[in-house]
């Protein structure tokens, strides 16, 4: 039976792991394409804020 209580990354090097003291939410953007640049600030700051209820 598979253990289910390993992580992804549980092959990684301890050195390697990432464990976020806060939850994370993949925007799914590459905020270092040039596409970015002119409101960069911008997003990030919003990003840092807690989300609104829906």
């Amino acid at each position: 039976m598979v253990d289910t209580t390993e992580t992804c990354d549980d092959f990684l090097p301890e050195a390697l792991r990432f464990r976020s003291p806060a939850p994370l939410v993949d925007i799914g953007a590459n905020l270092t394409h040039e596409s970015f640049a002119r409101d960069l600030d911008a997003v990030l700051a919003r990003a840092g804020r807690p989300m609104s209820p829906a």
